[in-house]
């Protein structure tokens, strides 16, 4: 960076030179590091600006094999490509719902609701059509779904208030003896799933379906997303109203991010190698870093940047491999954000910004 040699030049006259000349290298360190803050600042585009469209609410994005984006709102499934849009109504059985996620894995896509209606994306007709009613299978008005995890084998993992349960090719079934609420799911490796219950964190064998605990958390605190970093053996767990935490898997330790929001944690998802985004309901966008355990950026809506998050209410969060992160909020739908490769590491605090 040009900038840089300059402060070089600056260093070896200053060396030689007299007081004015340090004083005069301190005030240009200091206009170099505000260049720096903005120079870094994350650029935000919202697909409801971009297309001139209105679609709010959004709780889930993902992205398929022939590279379209697909988001979902309770008014409909987005599809987006660089040039075009299309909107895709679901074949609700009861209207009801409070939000609709998304799954994708092996070149099935499905939309489910809150309440267990589940649809699957017809290619051949190109509309969604409804495959499954939980409410009906469980025999339960009053169901809840979390987030679904769908196998290479294309069987869905459904954790639900009454518990575990599987689809595949038709056929349904519940996991485990004992029905209790399985707050969370995350994949673990090829054969097995992490799952939160109320009392504990077990491991599942997808092929046997027998589970062993791995901790015991004794209704400690409400899990609402999971996120297991295979390459440090780390649970991250977030919270609904007592922050994020991690827990060692090979050390059994448990321990909370230090100074972090107590409000819901909507998704939790790797961004690289060394980092983690992590997706709060009224907080945004916090980038961490796995090994310091330290945060890194915070990105959030500010009124004054029309290039600003729009909405700080995070629900997913979806980086597609090609330094192109995917977010969705609540209030501002879909926006998206490109990473740079920067040349000095992101500072996360601005001026006359309190975070």
């Amino acid at each position: 960076c040009i900038y840089w040699l300059i402060a070089c030049k600056y260093i070896i006259f200053a060396r030689a030179n007299s007081n004015i000349m340090k004083s005069q290298l301190l005030i240009f360190f200091l206009f170099l590091s505000i260049f720096n803050v903005y120079a870094s600042d994350v650029k935000f585009y919202n697909i409801n600006a971009m297309y001139g469209i209105s679609m709010r609410e959004m709780a889930s994005v993902c992205k398929d094999e022939n590279g379209f984006i697909w988001a979902s709102s309770k008014t409909g499934i987005l599809r987006i490509t660089e040039s075009d849009y299309r909107i895709y109504q679901l074949p609700y059985k009861t209207a009801n719902i409070i939000n609709v996620k998304l799954a994708y894995n092996n070149s099935f896509l499905i939309a489910y609701t809150n309440n267990g209606q589940f649809f699957h994306y017809n290619k051949l007709h190109d509309r969604f059509d409804l495959f499954l009613d939980l409410r009906v299978s469980l025999k339960n008005s009053y169901l809840s779904v979390g987030k679904v995890v769908i196998d290479d084998e294309q069987a869905l993992w459904i954790p639900t208030s009454g518990g575990l349960c599987k689809y595949k090719n038709g056929m349904f079934s519940k996991i485990g003896e004992k029905q209790i609420m399985t707050q969370s799911i995350a994949p673990y490796d090829q054969t097995h799933l992490l799952v939160t219950h109320q009392d504990s964190i077990s491991l599942l064998n997808m092929n046997t379906l027998e589970q062993k605990s791995v901790y015991e958390i004794n209704n400690t605190f409400q899990i609402s997303s999971l996120f297991y970093d295979n390459k440090g053996e780390v649970l991250w767990i977030g919270t609904s109203t007592d922050g994020l935490f991690y827990l060692d898997m090979q050390k059994k330790s448990l321990l909370p991010f230090l100074d972090f929001p107590k409000q819901p944690i909507g998704v939790i998802t790797e961004s690289s190698d060394s980092t983690l985004l992590v997706g709060i309901d009224g907080q945004g966008v916090w980038e961490l870093d796995k090994d310091k355990k330290k945060v890194l950026n915070i990105l959030k809506e500010d009124i004054d940047n029309p290039f600003s998050l729009r909405g700080d209410g995070v629900y997913d969060i979806y980086c597609d491999g090609q330094q192109r992160v995917w977010v969705t909020t609540y209030t501002g739908g879909l926006s998206f954000f490109d990473w740079k490769s920067p040349l000095i590491n992101q500072i996360t605090h601005q001026v006359n910004n309190p975070n």
